[in-house]
C-alpha cells in the first residue's frame, strides 16, 4: 500500500512542477535562441516544400513530354513514305 504523506509534502512541487519550471526559466532566458531556430526550422520547411513543387511539377511535364513522344512512334506508317 502506498505510503501517506504528510500536508507539507503534498505542498511541495513535484518533478513536473520543477522540470515546467526550469524549462519556462530557461525559455525566458533564451528567447531570442528558440526564436532564430523556430525561423530557420520554418524557412527549411518552406524550402523543401517548394523544391518538392518545383520537381513534381518538371516530372509532370517531362511525362506529357514523353507521352507526345510516344503517340509519335505508334502513329502508322503510310505505304507512300516505303521505298521497298
Amino acid at each position: 500500500m502506498a505510503e501517506k504523506l504528510s500536508r507539507k509534502e503534498l505542498k511541495q512541487p513535484d518533478a513536473f512542477m520543477k522540470a515546467g519550471s526550469v524549462a519556462r526559466t530557461w525559455f525566458q532566458d533564451n528567447v531570442r535562441l528558440v526564436a532564430i531556430v523556430a525561423g530557420v526550422a520554418l524557412v527549411g520547411v518552406g524550402v523543401a516544400v517548394t523544391v518538392g513543387y518545383v520537381h513534381d511539377r518538371e516530372e509532370e511535364e517531362a511525362a506529357r513530354n514523353l507521352g507526345e513522344r510516344l503517340k509519335t512512334l505508334e502513329r502508322p506508317i503510310s505505304e507512300s513514305a516505303t521505298t521497298t
